[in-house]
């Protein structure tokens, strides 16, 4: 039994092997089938290129060949559709590169075993990098909201908290475990509520970034607590809000 030519997979391969110079094949075998992959390089750059030749499964860093390993075995004992894995291939300079890899069986013999695995490999070094980049931008950012001198918070747009710092949770007296369980108009005067509703609408509508306001936080222990909110809206790549972040000088 083969792969239907029909598999957007399969259809990927054939294309990039027929109009892609720098489509690499790569064939490996380990005790359970052959596996043959195309490698699709990101950049179309010959730094995958060496002087002794492209042997890309030589290549795989030793961290991460046993995942892949698995998740061939996975595919071949039919407990998953696809082989799917991300891994560091050691490119012509030394480095280390990140490949995703995907793959199906390709040919089954008699009693329905898998013998081959087909799939592609392709360059995501890019996509990895600005993964890391964005991790490494918003541990920043929480670290700079837990250091900051004032309440401060990230909160979500139906108004639950996903981040307080220590000056807002001794604002209101409550550990932060327990305050991401309360949303932020609970802890809001119920005179100032409407207000600042108001004003968040109008940040949801476009009118404005953000805006400032007078309020009362109520305190666990039942009393007031005058502050200065500044509450400003996030909004995501597309442009659609993500969160607010909202300050609370006591």
């Amino acid at each position: 039994m083969t792969t239907k030519k029909s598999d957007p997979l399969m259809r990927a391969i054939l294309d990039a092997r027929l109009h892609d110079p720098f489509a690499y094949l790569g064939l490996h075998q380990n005790a359970e089938a052959w596996t043959l992959r195309v490698f699709l390089p990101h950049a179309r750059s010959p730094e995958l290129h060496t002087e002794e030749g492209w042997q890309p499964f030589t290549r795989i860093h030793p961290d991460d060949s046993p995942a892949l390993d698995e998740a061939d075995r996975q595919c071949i004992e039919g407990k998953t559709e696809r082989s799917i894995s991300e891994v560091r291939l050691r490119v012509a300079d030394g480095s280390w590169r990140w490949f995703r890899s995907e793959a199906v069986v390709g040919e089954r013999d008699a009693s329905g075993r898998a013998t081959r695995l087909i799939g592609a490999m392709t360059d995501i070094q890019k996509l990895v990098a600005s993964k890391e980049a964005l991790r490494t931008s918003e541990e920043r950012f929480r670290s700079a909201i837990e250091a900051a001198p004032v309440g401060t918070a990230l909160i979500a747009i139906d108004g639950r908290f996903l981040k307080v710092n220590n000056a807002l949770s001794g604002l209101v007296g409550m550990p932060e475990a327990d305050v991401l369980k309360i949303p932020f108009h609970k802890f809001l005067h119920a005179d100032d509520r409407p207000a600042v509703r108001e004003q968040v609408a109008e940040l949801l509508a476009g009118k404005r970034e953000s805006f400032a306001a007078e309020i009362r936080c109520l305190h666990v222990d039942g009393y007031e607590v005058w502050g200065n909110l500044s509450l400003a809206l996030v909004r995501d790549s597309m442009g659609r809000p993500d969160n607010f972040v909202a300050q609370v000088q006591d």
